[in-house]
């Protein structure tokens, strides 16, 4: 399971699956779990379930958003509290999971095996070792070499592999310690979700009433105009009336290679994502022969970049001066009237979303003609106001951003945690499980 520098640790010893503690066991995977194949024969109405490789057990309805089992389930397999699924065609990628209902159902092409003596093996012990690298490595491995068109891992693959076995009680620790991590993970990515769904609701609220106080939202005179109902002191305008102008971009021959990779930054929307605000990364560069030779410009940083041939709707500010392809627009806004960033934010409410996606036109790649970007109606709010609406959700920004890196940093240590408890690079067997 790991390489072995020097010599053996103390109280360790050498196995075929690496050194390990003495009082851990090495055993056949098939001694210790057993196949269940148990069906829904009087076709009771239970829940179906699929599962995913992120989330485990799914409700089916939910994953694919329709009912797509059938009618009658009289042959879907039953799964209980603490069995195990798989799909053998979807395991490869790491669609196992372990069940923490009552009772469900899975497709009959599942296969469904449960821990035959939780005494000597804890479930969720041996839920997180299969989800290890080294396992589904092992996995997909064993999969490839089956030589079917699909990849697949049956039971006595699986019953063939050889796993480490330490005493319960620290199987059951290395769980816990994982657990809370994993637990912590799930509870960042539910605030993500909430405050995602705050700045939802912060952009409509923003838009139609300016940054003022929900108390004070009533007392603001509303008019209705074309962009929907904002402050009477706000005007309505094309995008054009405040660009001072706008032009698209190309790309270099790609069979010359004298036009890449030199100094100068060269994108397309590929790189930009839906809630991207601003740009700071680029996708290649190109040399100075690269740039002349083509219609690719350079926009310069604190341009408004639209996605208006591919990435239809994506709007971004750049944050370094730039070279565009053809998928991309740029407008270099009259920032004495018009504050890219305030914009930015603006093209990502789902009133303007809907405008790109209804306006599409082409007939191989559909897109928004430039004629007709910069005709679109835009709320123009005085200037202190924009910078108050775009200085909200900045910060709510922030908070998203701080948040996804510190999901990150979790799954980083769940990994890194995952590897070395599972080959007892660190020992959680001296620790208190509430700790």
């Amino acid at each position: 399971m790991y390489e072995l520098k020097g010599g053996l640790p103390e109280d360790f010893k050498m196995t075929e699956l690496g050194p390990l503690p003495e009082e851990w066991e090495v055993v056949k995977l098939g001694d210790a779990i057993e196949e269940l194949k148990e069906k829904n024969k009087s076709n009771v109405d239970l829940k179906v379930f699929t599962v995913s490789n992120m989330e485990g057990f799914v409700l089916s309805d939910r994953f694919f958003g329709k009912r797509v089992y059938s009618k009658d389930t009289d042959n879907y397999k039953i799964v209980r509290q603490g069995y195990f699924a798989y799909n053998p065609y979807r395991i490869n990628v790491g669609s196992i999971g372990l069940f923490k209902e009552i009772i469900g159902l899975v497709s009959p092409a599942y296969v469904v095996f449960k821990v035959k003596r939780t005494d000597c093996l804890h479930p969720e012990f041996l839920f997180r070792l299969l989800k290890s690298p080294f396992y589904m490595s092992e996995i997909q491995r064993i999969a490839m070499s089956r030589g079917s068109v699909r990849r697949s891992l049956s039971y006595r693959d699986l019953s063939d592999f050889k796993i480490p076995l330490p005493p319960l009680s620290e199987q059951e620790k290395i769980a816990a310690v994982l657990s809370a991590v994993q637990e912590a993970k799930e509870k960042t990515e539910a605030v993500i979700r909430a405050t995602k769904e705050f700045k939802k609701s912060m952009m409509s609220y923003l838009f139609t009433y300016g940054p003022v106080a929900l108390p004070d939202a009533e007392n603001v005179p509303l008019k209705e105009t074309e962009v929907g109902m904002i402050p009477e002191e706000w005007e309505v305008v094309r995008l054009g009336d405040v660009a001072n102008k706008s032009y698209s971009g190309g790309t270099p021959s790609t069979s010359k290679e004298e036009y890449w990779n030199g100094s100068i930054p060269w994108t397309t929307s590929a790189i930009i994502g839906e809630e991207d605000v601003f740009l700071d990364k680029f996708q290649k560069t190109i040399t100075k022969s690269g740039l002349e030779s083509s219609s690719t410009k350079i926009t310069p940083r604190n341009t408004l970049l639209v996605g208006t041939r591919v990435g239809v709707g994506k709007a971004v500010i750049t944050r370094l001066d730039v070279a565009i392809n053809q998928d991309l627009t740029a407008i270099e806004l009259n920032t004495q009237r018009m504050l890219p960033v305030f914009i930015a934010y603006f093209f990502k409410i789902e009133g303007i979303q809907k405008w790109f996606e209804n306006n599409k036109r082409g007939a191989t790649i559909k897109g928004i003609p430039r004629k007709d970007l910069l005709n679109i109606l835009i709320p123009l709010p005085p200037l202190p106001v924009q910078q108050k609406i775009a200085s909200i959700l900045s910060a709510i920004d922030r908070k998203i951003e701080a948040e996804e890196d510190k999901k990150k940093a979790l799954e980083d240590l769940f990994k890194t945690l995952l590897h070395n408890l599972m080959t007892a690079k660190i020992r959680v067997n001296n620790l208190e499980v509430g700790a």
